[in-house]
């Protein structure tokens, strides 16, 4: 969201971050509300119900994760989920499901951010309304890497980047590696949740690893001009990110 707020404010626009969507002074100053997941409905659902009920336009960003919708029961464990941290924490959606909430945010949004067409194909096949979806590529360029780069047989650097969480599961790829004479470079920080999660990482790695920790955009860019490989090990991730690990590795070529 910090990234999102610096690039609107370079752009003119007057941002304001907030946690807490009963805060009628925020939503009074706001002409639109811009809301963050399609499927943390705990955390988005109760900022879009207050803003259309004050007729508040609202902007998406579903990063939405179909491949964990595969297994079995992933409905009725979002269920769970939903209920117990409502009952704690948001109680003004302790009465609707977790599908209903992600049915009317999908369909009624003003406008949906969508990080590739992949993702966007498939919120259409959700009924999604294709005029409601905006795609603003979540890829690195070409062009952005290829001033500075090594020659290919100068570069020894394989890069894993991301936040440090169980979903990108970057603990299982340490473990993977044990014993080899595979070195991988982290890149990336961990949210207050998963301090604990990159700490195991970095204890699991015993110093086989390099761990760079959150950089900027120009920092982490300089990093991959130095590496020949990228690697992912996300058990789940927004469609069209494959595509975007293809584009990373046809950059470094």
């Amino acid at each position: 969201m910090e990234t999102w707020r610096s690039s609107l404010q370079k752009c003119g626009y007057s941002v304001t971050l907030s946690c807490d969507c009963d805060d009628e002074s925020v939503l009074k100053q706001c002409d639109i509300i811009f809301i963050w997941h399609l499927e943390r409905v705990h955390e988005s659902f109760p900022w879009w119900k207050r803003a259309t009920s004050k007729n508040i336009p609202v902007v998406l960003v579903p990063t939405c994760w179909h491949a964990g919708k595969r297994f079995w029961g992933y409905s009725f464990f979002k269920q769970a989920e939903l209920l117990i941290r409502s009952f704690f924490c948001k109680p003004s959606v302790l009465f609707y499901s977790w599908s209903h909430c992600r049915r009317i945010m999908l369909t009624k949004s003003a406008l949906l951010i969508v990080n590739s067409n992949a993702e966007r194909n498939l919120l259409i096949q959700e009924g999604a309304k294709p005029a409601s979806l905006a795609v603003i590529p979540n890829v690195v360029t070409q062009a952005s890497v290829a001033v500075g780069s090594l020659k290919w047989e100068e570069r020894t650097r394989v890069a894993c980047i991301g936040h440090f969480c169980p979903r990108k599961n970057q603990l299982a790829l340490i473990n993977a590696l044990k014993g080899s004479s595979v070195r991988i470079t982290f890149v990336g920080g961990a949210r207050p949740m998963h301090k604990h999660y990159m700490n195991q990482c970095i204890n699991a790695a015993a110093g086989q690893h390099e761990f760079l920790g959150k950089l900027s955009h120009e920092e982490t860019l300089q990093v991959i001009r130095t590496c020949k490989y990228a690697v992912s090990a996300s058990l789940a991730e927004t469609p069209g990110s494959g595509n975007c690990r293809l584009r990373f590795d046809s950059a470094c070529a």
